[in-house]
């Protein structure tokens, strides 16, 4: 039988959001299968859990870290089609101190259950330019981060005089 998903996703997407920021463990596991997969990658940390009780685990200590820091988030659905569903989020964290952003993939079954849900996740991204994204960059993955700002710089220096200005490409004006 081919896999069910909700009557109206957007209503379930709602309900995601709902029961995420109210911590309802209970919610998120009446949609999941027995054998449900959780992935979730985060700011590079990747953590899968399988099986009803690794995931009822899991998403308790998700729902009590976003209590514990204020957490509010807005669940926005992308596209429903064949056996998935997905969504975007975005939200505050600490009073709005911190931003958190991300993208949800929920795959379901023939029974309308979720068998599989994938959870990407940034906390507090910056811009490339920023000196935290440097420092996290630098102290998490010194060879990647190095390869990609080299590879910037050269695109950079390509782009020059072609209409396309970067954060370096500000001339000074000539002394008098």
């Amino acid at each position: 039988m081919p896999p069910v998903l909700p009557e109206d996703p957007v209503a379930f997407v709602a309900q995601a959001e709902a029961a995420t920021n109210a911590a309802d463990v209970e919610w998120a596991m009446s949609i999941y299968a027995p054998s449900i997969k959780l992935e979730t990658f985060g700011d590079g940390v990747r953590q899968v859990h399988e099986g009803a009780e690794a995931v009822r685990s899991a998403v308790t200590t998700l729902y009590d870290w976003l209590s514990a820091s204020d957490g509010h988030i807005h669940k926005t659905l992308v596209a429903a089609s064949g056996d998935a569903l997905v969504n975007e989020w975005q939200g505050n964290l600490f009073n709005g101190r911190y931003k958190t952003y991300g993208a949800e993939f929920w795959y379901f079954d023939d029974t309308g259950h979720v068998v599989r849900n994938v959870l990407y996740q940034s906390l507090d991204p910056k811009p490339l330019l920023h000196p935290i994204t440097g420092v996290r960059g630098i102290v998490g993955h010194p060879r990647v981060t190095l390869a990609y700002l080299a590879a910037w710089s050269r695109g950079r220096r390509r782009n020059r005089g072609r209409g396309r200005a970067s954060y370096f490409d500000l001339k000074k004006s000539p002394r008098t």
